[in-house]
């Protein structure tokens, strides 16, 4: 596993089995922030893409394409500050 996905598990308590998709960074690919929801988690990785895994009832881990400077996960939902100032929510529209 990478360490990412580790990091995540140890946040969330997990071990790394039941019926969680698993993530894994790409080669030479780094984390430069991450936030944790309820069930979910969220990585703003150095390509300033956003990668998301975890509980996907809402769509909080659905996160959109683009390039982002910054990431927040809320209870089942997420949202991102893109690099032109716009803001991105997805997930539940409940927050």
């Amino acid at each position: 596993m990478g360490a990412l996905l580790l990091l995540a598990l140890a946040v969330l308590g997990l071990s790394g089995g039941g019926d969680w998709p698993r993530a894994e960074a790409q080669e030479g690919e780094r984390a430069a922030a991450m936030t944790v929801g309820s069930d979910h988690v969220c990585a703003l990785l150095n390509s300033a893409e956003i990668e998301c895994w975890g509980a996907n009832r809402s769509g909080q881990a659905n996160a959109p394409s683009g390039r982002f400077r910054a990431v927040n996960a809320g209870r089942v939902h997420s949202c991102g500050l893109r690099e032109t100032g716009a803001i991105a929510c997805w997930g539940d529209n409940g927050f």
